[in-house]
């Protein structure tokens, strides 16, 4: 009974201290905060870092218009994450805030891309890439546009280059977060594109991340294939033994000489699995089987070892905007399931089953946070069905396994009987 009192008590500090701390912050004229409320811990956080955007927007960090700042400010999502801080009650309330001195190490990043881009357009025009020169040029003078002046960033000199430059054909140029960046912020500023692109050059957003190539950790791009059922094979007919006194044998037929499928003994299979889908994933299956029926359970998983703090979608945005990546992509595959297995002849048995599936893609943001893109991953119900083969004690098995009907992949196995 002391015992449960103790504990009880602890749980009452405990939450007292957490709403003494939410308080603190409140009344904390050098902090600038909001906050979200939820059963979900994420989606509280996501309300509470949007309301902390409007905040900031109220504040004269960035002098623009009205109509324009809150857009505006929406550009930084990724560098308020980062720069700001969270705190919940564990009772729902979450709170996001930030000390008014360390507002102007949200433009820090901003101000780096500006260095970098005016660096790749002094190179390019060296080069003698005046194309590619100036659209470094024009970037940087966007992100300039969306900073506040006389911060130290180098205004005119970028202004300088662009003179240099002057007026002409844009290329291409490998910065695709960039580009959807300066997109946003042009966008935020009702600001078109300086001067019309070469021809075949990206001037918007891709409604999609492209497809990466071999060895590169990109976001993968989703491929949808359809569940291919097994080919049926007709049952094996069950025939009946003579007596081993009898010499009764069909006309022109040769010996039986197989046993009664209902005498064999329990038959324990062990397998190792590999589901060869678009992220490999390893597990077992263990199978047990007597006479012609049986069943197995399985499992199998690839862990991506990274904790998604939000959710995206396949375009890049999010309920708060849009997700800016690092270029860094990871996934994982995890299969719980459990069925029957049917013996079809001595060497040849089906399975099928069903369970859970989860096949997920996760994308680093450049705040080093990893979101799980919705309509590129799966997960529910899972589908399963194939085949074994045995030769003494060894065995092999191919079969398809699929989330939901959409994410289908193929399983091999090889295991050993005892």
């Amino acid at each position: 009974m002391r015992k449960g009192w103790l504990i009880l008590l602890a749980f009452l500090l405990s939450a007292s201290a957490f709403a003494q701390n939410l308080q603190r912050i409140r009344e904390d004229p050098s902090v600038v905060w909001a906050e979200g409320h939820g059963s979900d811990r994420m989606k509280a956080d996501e309300e509470a870092l949007d309301g902390l955007v409007r905040v900031l927007s109220s504040t004269d960090a960035l002098p623009f218009p009205d109509d324009l700042r809150l857009a505006l400010w929406r550009t930084y999502l990724a560098d308020i994450r980062k720069c700001s801080r969270s705190v919940s009650d564990g009772a729902g309330t979450v709170i996001r805030y930030i000390g008014r001195g360390q507002i102007p190490e949200i433009f820090a990043p901003r101000r780096r891309k500006v260095r970098e881009l005016y660096d790749h357009a002094m190179q390019a025009a060296r080069k003698g890439d005046a194309a590619r020169a100036r659209t470094y040029c024009d970037w940087a003078q966007a992100y300039l546009s969306s900073l506040p002046q006389g911060d130290g960033s180098p205004h005119a000199q970028v202004a300088s280059l662009a003179a240099e430059l002057g007026r002409g054909e844009r290329a291409t140029a490998p910065l695709r977060n960039v580009e959807r960046e300066v997109a946003l912020i042009r966008n935020a500023l009702r600001r078109p594109s300086p001067t019309p692109p070469a021809p075949g050059a990206m001037t918007h957003v891709p409604k999609a991340p492209p497809r990466p190539a071999a060895g590169q950790g990109q976001a993968p791009v989703r491929e949808r294939l359809a569940l291919v059922p097994p080919s049926p094979v007709p049952m094996a007919p069950v025939v009946a033994m003579p007596a081993p006194t009898s010499r009764l044998r069909a006309l022109g037929s040769r010996p039986l000489q197989s046993p009664v499928l209902k005498d064999l003994p329990w038959e324990w299979s062990l397998y190792g699995l590999v589901d060869a889908g678009l992220r490999p994933s390893f597990g077992f299956r263990l199978a047990v089987l007597r006479g012609r029926m049986g069943g197995y359970v399985s499992g199998s998983a690839r862990i991506p070892f990274r904790r998604p703090s939000y959710a995206c979608s396949g375009d890049g945005t999010t309920a708060y905007g849009q997700i800016w990546t690092s270029g860094k992509a990871a996934g994982g595959r995890t299969a719980v399931s459990a069925g029957a297995v049917w013996r079809l002849s001595g060497a040849w048995s089906l399975y099928a089953g069903g369970g859970y599936g989860d096949d997920s893609v996760l994308w680093e943001d450049t705040a080093g946070q990893w979101a799980r893109v919705a309509d590129l991953s799966e997960k529910g119900l899972l589908a399963e069905a194939g085949f074994t083969w045995r030769t003494g004690h060894f065995s092999l098995s191919a079969g398809l396994s699929s989330i939901r009907l959409s994410r289908c992949s193929v399983v091999l196995g090889a295991g050993w009987t005892f």
